[in-house]
């Protein structure tokens, strides 16, 4: 990434966060949850829909997120991710309807850097998140 799409992309996760999540520690816990778990019903069918690696993943376990994805417990039927097999298969983790990402790398803390493709959108919210916690 360069600098100006730095700058860039932070400013608009600057933007999101006063425009979004600067209410957000007003809001009653059970709005916060039913907000969390319909984003993560929309991520968890958008990435059956369009990851490989999920749409194989999902197959194998009989787990259709439109149907089978009722409750943020329903996460626990879903196998953790590990960095070996992102290591392993790189490309299934691409999402075929976004055309342009970001290259990003890990610190390498486990001694072996893990590079982290990201949409556009993915770390403008990042950003967001970070301001949140300033």
């Amino acid at each position: 990434m360069n600098k100006f799409q730095d700058i860039y992309l932070t400013l608009k996760g600057i933007f999101l966060f006063k425009a979004k999540f600067e209410k957000n520690p007003y809001k009653k816990e059970d709005k916060i949850k039913q907000y969390q778990f319909l984003k993560l019903k929309k991520l968890l069918i958008e990435s059956y829909q369009n990851v490989p690696y999920y749409s194989k993943l999902f197959d194998q376990i009989s787990f259709n997120p439109s149907k089978d994805f009722n409750s943020l417990e329903d996460l626990e039927k879903i196998p953790v991710l590990d960095k070996k097999t992102v290591r392993k298969t790189p490309e299934e983790f691409y999402n075929k309807k976004i055309p342009k990402y970001l290259t990003l790398f890990t610190s390498g803390s486990t001694g072996n850097p893990l590079k982290v493709i990201v949409s556009f959108y993915a770390w403008v919210v990042e950003q967001a998140v970070v301001w949140m916690h300033w």
